[in-house]
């Protein structure tokens, strides 16, 4: 096998489909202010292709540099484990070639592609990287039955039932001045927390132009409370990218409601899971949101990273 820089139109030649937008050529570009230098790679012999694009953040090579999680792509999701391992070698002599000191990997949780994942993890693991984990949840909109049989817990019952009471309203934002408001919410959400968030609302505006995103909005009164914005990777996941509510909004249970919500737009959509991300504060769990998730009725999975110091 050899590894080789290729042009950002062959790797899309070669790795066509993806299963998460974070492993596309286009994603990558429209991000590419974020490193140093952006890197369409492939690792291959006669039968085998194995692909990643990396950027140059500070002397490490890292994939993502700026996305929640990343991989290789491949032409065989049953790639065997000595070829990945061996891609991993031509990666660190190419890394050394560009005078790189790191590489750090961040893989998509499992249920994207246990098969998969699961393979590049163990070789990781295997080839001298250190890892860490993050704890990461998701909803199975299969759930919904719990709600409408009466199934779920009596907290959720009842703060859904109150939402109900007090006439809170879903709706999908369909319009760009409900666009600019479904945002707006988050981006207040975020400033009463004290968090910074990662993207505009233009450059999520920018996202849009390469993958189906949704707006969605809970109100009461016609005024707004909570909102989300989720990608839609493919056709069985969806992932929450940002979501919250307005201060002092929490006796309405607008999350609660939005939740409920969320189950039923993309039940009626034949999506399986939605993603709703890690919940962390730096390397520590995030207590407080681990215990909404959980509250929820959504399932914790381990999501991880992997680093290699090349210099030692």
């Amino acid at each position: 096998m050899k590894i080789e820089k290729i042009s950002s139109d062959n790797f899309k030649k070669i790795f066509n489909q993806s299963d998460f937008i974070y492993n596309t050529v286009d994603f990558n570009i429209i991000n590419n202010e974020k490193c140093d230098q952006l890197d369409f790679l492939l690792i291959h012999d006669n039968k085998r292709q194995i692909g990643l694009i990396g950027g140059h953040q500070d002397g490490v090579l890292k994939s993502p540099f700026s996305a929640p999680f990343s991989c290789f792509s491949v032409n065989n999701n049953n790639m065997r484990f000595e070829y990945i391992s061996k891609a991993l070698q031509l990666l660190d002599e190419y890394a050394l070639s560009q005078e790189l000191r790191e590489i750090n990997f961040v893989l998509p949780p499992y249920f994207y592609d246990e098969n998969l994942i699961s393979r590049i993890a163990l070789c990781l693991n295997d080839n001298g990287y250190s890892s860490g984990m993050s704890v990461n949840h998701h909803l199975y909109t299969a759930d919904l039955k719990k709600y409408d049989n009466g199934e779920i817990g009596k907290d959720i019952r009842y703060k859904v039932r109150t939402a109900i009471k007090h006439d809170l309203v879903f709706k999908l934002a369909d319009n760009e001045e409900e666009l600019s408001l479904a945002f707006e919410v988050i981006e207040i959400n975020k400033k009463s927390k004290n968090r910074l968030l990662s993207m505009t609302f233009e450059q999520v505006q920018e996202m849009r132009k390469i993958i189906g995103i949704d707006f969605l909005l809970i109100y009461k009164d016609e005024k707004p409370l909570a909102s989300a914005v989720i990608y839609n990777h493919n056709p069985v996941i969806s992932q929450v990218i940002y979501w919250g509510a307005l201060p002092d909004t929490s006796q309405y249970y607008p999350m609660n409601f939005l939740v409920y919500n969320i189950l039923k737009y993309y039940a009626g959509r034949n999506t399986s899971i939605v993603d709703l991300g890690i919940s962390m504060i730096g390397d520590e769990l995030h207590t407080s949101l681990i215990n909404f998730k959980d509250s929820i009725g959504a399932k914790a999975s381990v999501k991880l990273s992997f680093s290699k110091n090349l210099l030692k």
